[in-house]
């Protein structure tokens, strides 16, 4: 019954999709969109249903849960999965097209917008009925399932995935915006002005869902850090890139009536590589615990909505570009409009590398069978060179002024600046690459000082990205490691800190057995915490994940994990400091929240 209310539901929505794409009732748009956003909660709802009742009749529910599961881990085990997740992702497209129905008339879009919206939800609708459908059923049900991923059981998984996917199909609204202006001729300020709040949306989402994605493998995947290069991040990353130069670049459009065709390409670029990024987590190629798909048809689908989606709308930019004139507007070398030109150029400059270090791999392997792997010292490498010019534009791009300015103006502020990042730098966080983040939060706390007309979410951005350099450098070049063999009563020195076994013991749990230890945690000769880090086996899985102990000390970490036994009552231990770490999560916060202030702002106006 469960699942067929979910094809019930998948089937209406696929129709009034249709409608909606032919735009047959197109006095009706709201209430077909009203329609399917509907029918897409039933089918929805259906399957979070049926993972809740354990109903193994569904394979995907067989396939990815178990009935001794925690509640929360059978609800968020409904999109732990390749079918799962793909629904919710549509699922979020749907309330989206619903969104623009409602805003249409407000947002200078013409018909033809709701229509490729529509043509969107046909084609993500189809790839999940006919190559993914969550509501397959089995001719027997089984009295019990097979369990869902350990890593996923983690409450990261609850929050990450929606909140990354609210980002990802927010770019598809931008994309079908930027193809109707190019059609109808309405690439202006006005335009722009409109497709602001779009950008903003997706773009706060996005970063939201990146940092909870950082600081869920930092918790659960046991290896202290925060970022690895894995594909599968690196494809999350390079939308939001070209999402943030596109931010930057509406504010010139919107401004100073600039950089219209530059608005128009990032705005398609942006959606293309979201669809590049579902293609290569979904298709198979890439192997990740995010990974989930290994069916050819699939990859091939979304192959070839990654053509249609790349191809036409590039061939449509093309022709706008040879039957557009020059936009109007002129600037002078110091000028606001040069800082954000040469910062998006950093920043496509980056997208360009990590594309290239993430499809080089998978391209080679295809064509000449060979395997290379590309891994974190070419991206650093990369990063290295590019970061500090990026952040010495992005000091100064928010005070130099539109149009024209007098570089003399800012050189005594920024004298002023270098002088104060440095020595925080030298009393705080002694490492080069950091001064960069100083600077830029000491600059624009002088700018916010000196300006009357202040821009609140902007300022907090900014602020929020500098906090995140010297997060990222203090964390990566002061950390430290440790690993070793300890028995009962045993010490391993770290740092300023000391730990120490005190005891280990073995317990059960709904769906695992775990290995628990208890660490005594010391700095000089006062104690600090008792870590209780854990190795858990899931029987079901037959699997076993660690569980990091976690002590926070102000901003920094002391992170331990456990490995294996060596049979003698000596335990393997890996422990860090992680200097700073924490101004990471609230430097993500810090910039997400920019983005929400700028949407509340700009309504209440």
């Amino acid at each position: 019954m469960i699942a067929l209310l979910g094809m019930i539901g998948l089937w209406l929505a696929f129709f009034g999709s249709l409608v909606q794409a032919s735009h047959c009732w197109q006095h009706h748009y709201k209430i077909i969109a009203i329609g399917i956003a509907a029918a897409l909660s039933l089918a929805f709802g259906s399957l979070v249903v049926g993972y809740i009742t354990s109903d193994f009749s569904i394979v995907n529910v067989y396939e990815n849960s178990h009935s001794l599961k925690p509640l929360i881990y059978k609800i968020t085990g409904t999109w732990g999965n390749h079918e799962g997740s793909m629904l919710l992702l549509i699922l979020i497209l749907a309330y989206y097209h619903l969104w623009l129905c409602i805003t249409h008339q407000d947002s200078l879009s013409s018909p033809s917008a709701i229509r490729l919206h529509g043509l969107l939800l046909v084609a993500f609708l189809g790839f999940i009925m006919f190559t993914s459908s969550p509501f397959e059923t089995l001719p027997q049900t089984p009295e019990n399932g097979l369990g869902l991923n350990p890593l996923l059981q983690d409450i990261g998984l609850a929050i990450h995935p929606p909140i990354l996917y609210i980002g990802y199909t927010g770019m598809s609204v931008i994309f079908v915006l930027a193809i109707d202006a190019m059609i109808n001729q309405r690439v202006n300020k006005q335009w722009a002005a409109n497709l602001m709040p779009w950008v903003m949306f997706g773009w706060s989402f996005l970063t939201l869902g990146i940092g909870l994605g950082s600081w869920w493998a930092y918790r659960e995947l046991g290896w202290g850090g925060f970022w690895f290069w894995d594909p599968v991040e690196n494809v999350s990353l390079m939308p939001w890139l070209t999402a943030t130069a596109l931010l930057h670049s509406v504010i010139a459009l919107k401004k100073r009536n600039q950089f219209a065709s530059w608005v128009v390409l990032l705005s398609l670029l942006t959606f293309i590589l979201s669809l590049v990024g579902i293609f290569l987590v979904r298709s198979g190629i890439l192997t990740s615990v995010h990974a989930f798909a290994s069916d050819p048809s699939r990859g091939l689908y979304i192959l070839m909505l990654l053509g249609l989606c790349a191809g036409g709308s590039l061939f449509l930019f093309s022709r706008y570009v040879i039957n557009t004139s020059t936009t109007k507007g002129q600037h002078s070398f110091v000028s606001r409009e040069t800082g954000l030109l040469i910062n998006n150029i950093f920043l496509m400059s980056m997208c360009a590398t990590i594309l290239l270090g993430t499809i080089y791999p998978i391209a080679l392997q295809a064509i000449a069978g060979i395997h290379v792997s590309v891994a974190a010292p070419y991206f650093n490498s990369i990063t290295t060179i590019l970061l500090p010019l990026f952040a010495i534009l992005m000091t100064l791009a928010p005070a130099i002024a539109w149009g024209k300015d007098k570089p003399t103006r800012h050189i005594k502020w920024l004298v002023i600046s270098v002088i104060i990042a440095g020595g925080i730098c030298v009393k705080l966080t002694p490492y080069p690459l950091a001064f960069l983040g100083w600077l830029i939060v000491v600059y624009m706390v002088i700018h916010t000082y000196q300006t009357t007309k202040i821009q609140w979410p902007m300022v907090l951005a900014h602020i929020g990205f500098g906090l995140l350099i010297v997060g990222v450098v203090t964390t990566t070049s002061g950390s430290i490691e440790k690993q070793t063999m300890l028995s009962h009563s045993e010490s391993v020195p770290l740092g300023p800190y000391t730990i120490t076994l005190n005891d280990m013991f073995i317990a059960s749990n709904d769906n695992y057995l775990t290995r628990l230890g208890h660490f005594s945690l010391f700095k000089g000769n006062t104690e600090l915490a008792l870590l209780k880090p854990e190795v858990r086996f899931y029987p079901i899985a037959s699997d076993n994940t660690t569980e990091a102990a976690i002590y926070r000390d102000g901003l920094s970490d002391i992170y331990l994990v456990m490995g294996d036994t060596n049979g003698e009552d000596r335990f393997a231990i890996r422990a860090y400091v992680r200097p700073w770490v924490n101004l990471l999560w609230i430097a993500g916060i810090m910039i997400t929240l920019a983005g929400l202030c700028h949407l509340y702002l700009r309504r209440v106006k």
